[in-house]
């Protein structure tokens, strides 16, 4: 896989997730973390945060608004699946279950992406400088952990 692909990923992941849930469970929610904010609003700041981070040309603000609102498109979405899974009936079986989880999961593989393809247009975009802003930025909201330091809490 190539290596604009993983961070293509990586974003995809961050926003699937929520983007920011770290910093939302981090404000005392309890086991719901991100689910009881409003997540498109959870994107915007931290899409506001990088925006200002990359120093965008006016050449690059096109590919930044298809990425930001890909970002709060999914944001919207995560909300409504929440919404829907808190008002749901409970699966009587566990092939109820299983297929809940399926839809789930292809829902979310769909979310993935679409927000693969907005980043990937974005970030070719960018300079190297930026791309490393951007790697950076995301890194932290990556699969592992949320915290500020490399993979598995490494300094």
């Amino acid at each position: 896989m190539n290596r604009k692909m993983k961070i293509a990923l990586v974003a995809a992941f961050v926003a699937t997730v929520g983007v920011g849930a770290g910093a939302v469970m981090a404000d005392g929610r309890g086991h719901c973390g991100p689910f009881g904010k409003d997540m498109r609003a959870v994107a915007e700041k931290k899409l506001s945060t990088l925006h200002e981070e990359l120093k965008l040309t006016p050449a690059q603000e096109p590919a930044w608004s298809d990425f930001r609102n890909t970002v709060q498109t999914q944001a919207g979405r995560v909300d409504e699946r929440f919404r829907e899974w808190r008002g749901a009936t409970p699966a009587a079986t566990a092939l109820e279950r299983l297929e809940r989880g399926q839809k789930s999961l292809e829902d979310r593989q769909q979310a993935l992406a679409e927000i693969a393809n907005a980043t990937r247009r974005f970030y070719g975009t960018l300079d190297r400088a930026q791309q490393q802003r951007f790697d950076e930025a995301t890194r932290q909201l990556a699969p592992g952990g949320f915290h500020r330091h490399g993979p598995r809490g490494d300094a």
